[in-house]
């Protein structure tokens, strides 16, 4: 059985859009700065996962 894509306008429209996006938005880098040491502490690594 042949399946066509997209099945619905709804996949059409999303298609579209994310390649208008892609193609008509100017190539803009912004430089982020992190930190580590002033983040705070969400979580623990087990032992036995420490290499």
């Amino acid at each position: 059985m042949r399946r066509n894509w997209p099945q619905n306008g709804f996949s059409a429209g999303l298609a579209f859009a994310s390649l208008a996006m892609t193609l008509g938005a100017p190539a803009v880098a912004q430089t982020i700065s992190l930190m580590p040491a002033s983040m705070p502490k969400i979580g623990t690594v087990d032992e036995r996962y420490q290499s």
